[in-house]
């Protein structure tokens, strides 16, 4: 992840991590670090966040793509270390987000 940021000229200045992983059910564990991570960037503390890939934080690379739009309107940078492009997703995503049916 250090390689991505500094790739992007940024500095990571904090990290956290999920203990629990993607898909194990274990829903309230695995979303509490998310919980914090759009906390911090609704008060403006994190203003760019380097995710490790697209299966850290989600199951399939729609899911990926929202809480990626989620951060962006939070006003955050959202850069994928693994290289994972939500741009192909972004229609769909946005839908959801919106809460606009097909």
């Amino acid at each position: 992840m250090a390689e991505a940021a500094q790739a992007h000229g940024l500095t990571v200045m904090d990290r956290m991590i999920e203990a629990a992983a993607v898909g194990t059910g274990e829903l309230g564990d695995r979303r509490v670090k998310l919980f914090e991570l759009l906390a911090e960037a609704q008060s403006g503390k994190a203003r760019a966040i380097v995710i490790s890939g697209a299966r850290a934080i989600a199951e399939n690379p729609v899911e990926a793509a929202i809480i990626a739009i989620m951060l962006e309107r939070r006003g955050c940078k959202v850069l994928f270390a693994d290289g994972f492009d939500p741009a192909p997703y972004r229609d769909q995503a946005s839908k959801i987000v919106n809460g606009v049916s097909r």
